[in-house]
């Protein structure tokens, strides 16, 4: 993980699609396709439930009313990793406004990551390549909110035991770009910028939340939006960072 200007958003990759065997059907925000309805119907329902999270955690609602997404459910991981080529341990992945993964029981997170990514992306444009550690810390949000107890256990201990040792300065953390998702549940960077995330959502309502960001959407800077927004508890980053850390 190196210091760097974020850059502009990487050119959306479309993967190759399911074999012409497969099947589709379409729900309220999403079009699926993959090999065997009832799964299809058991995935949709899922991520409709996620989306609906999505919506009360940001206060995007009218936004969300009107998006439409794909997701391509893959018959395996073999037929992922072939098409993909995903490193391993990959769960999805998201390109543009469609999401490419494979059924099983560990999916939810993974589900809640991505879809949260494709939301923020097109809701921010391309504002969106200059606030990856809020794209991300929302993205591990939705996920962190789908873990196990178990899973949900472990992460918070390790982002505890971390955060309470290796803080990243504010001015550091919103330069920097995590350089491998799939160690988000271990990585400093992306640790943090959940927690900062976690515990803005918490200090107002979700209308204040979709009003910051729509400041962001509308060019402001995190400063502007932050005093527009949280007038009385935040002026800036640096009060956030201030608040945030006494905190932790």
């Amino acid at each position: 993980m190196l210091p760097q200007a974020p850059a502009a958003a990487a050119e959306a990759v479309a993967y190759p699609d399911i074999e012409p065997t497969g099947v589709s059907i379409a729900s309220l925000h999403f079009k699926l396709r993959g090999y065997h309805e009832p799964e299809l119907h058991t995935i949709s329902s899922l991520a409709e439930d996620i989306y609906n999270r999505i919506g009360m955690d940001t206060g995007l609602y009218s936004f969300l009313a009107g998006q439409s997404y794909a997701l391509v459910v893959y018959k395996d991981s073999d037929e992922y990793t072939a098409k993909t080529k995903q490193p391993a341990g990959s769960r999805a992945v998201a390109s543009g406004g469609s999401l490419y993964t494979y059924a099983g029981p560990d999916l939810a997170p993974a589900l809640a990551h991505h879809i949260m990514h494709m939301v923020f992306n097109s809701y921010m444009g391309d504002k969106a390549a200059a606030l990856q550690w809020l794209n991300e810390g929302l993205a591990l949000r939705e996920e962190v909110a789908r873990m196990t107890d178990y899973e949900r256990t472990l992460f918070q201990t390790t982002q505890n035991n971390q955060l309470r040792s290796e803080r990243m300065p504010f001015s550091q953390m919103v330069y920097v770009i995590g350089t491998d998702e799939q160690k988000r549940r271990q990585d400093l960077w992306y640790l943090q910028a959940e927690s900062v995330v976690s515990y803005l959502s918490k200090q107002g309502s979700s209308l204040a939340f979709a009003a910051f960001l729509g400041h962001l959407r509308s060019g402001a800077t995190a400063d502007q939006a932050l005093s527009s927004n949280y007038a009385g508890k935040f002026d800036s980053l640096k009060d956030l960072e201030s608040t945030w850390r006494a905190e932790i």
